[in-house]
């Protein structure tokens, strides 16, 4: 599962998700290509918006992250 499945899923535009957090779409673009990681706060904030476990939301990125490491 990849943040852009959650995302998609949870039927949100990336549009939808940078407004609801106060960044950029580019910031949540970036999420979902690998090249950055949401903080904290906005971990817990993505867990109420996708309805999704904070326990697998960390899990998407931080496999992402192996992934690459791997490669």
């Amino acid at each position: 599962m990849t943040f852009h499945q959650l995302r998609k899923n949870a039927g949100m535009k990336q549009s939808d998700i940078a407004r609801e957090l106060g960044i950029t779409v580019a910031a949540v673009s970036a999420w979902e290509q690998g090249k950055a990681r949401p903080c904290l706060d906005n971990l817990a904030a993505l867990e109420k918006m996708l309805g999704v476990p904070l326990a697998d939301i960390v899990r998407v990125f931080t496999e992402s992250r192996q992934d690459d490491a791997e490669r």
